[in-house]
């Protein structure tokens, strides 16, 4: 298992603290399922490379499915409001892109 659900009034630093350690504790925990299942085998015979890589691989598919739902409610409250922050640099920027090629082709650095 991974870090236990978020309680419902949960921060937005906190959301996002927890989504990093959510990570690092998969990936700790993937390498703990594979040095045991590396060592430990159904009738005492260790596991083919394929098999061990396959179950490791759904394994960590499972971990981050029950991340991802857990943390969904998170997430949202986290980002969304992430248009309202970026909609105006965007803006911004393409004006800045606009107002730049019109003084180049007005200067005349560029003939067409």
């Amino acid at each position: 298992e991974v870090a236990p659900p978020p309680a419902a009034s949960e921060g937005i630093l906190r959301a996002l603290g927890r989504m990093l350690t959510d990570d690092l504790l998969r990936r700790r925990r993937i390498a703990e399922v594979r040095r045991r299942w590396a060592a430990v085998a159904p009738a005492g015979e260790p596991l083919s490379r394929e098999a061990l890589r396959d179950a490791v691989r759904l394994a960590s598919q499972e971990l981050s499915l029950r991340q991802q739902a857990r943390m969904l409610t998170a997430t949202h409250r986290v980002f969304r409001f992430w248009h309202i922050a970026h909609r105006p640099f965007a803006i911004t920027a393409l004006v800045a892109v606009v107002i730049h090629i019109v003084v180049v082709l007005a200067v005349g650095v560029v003939r067409i």
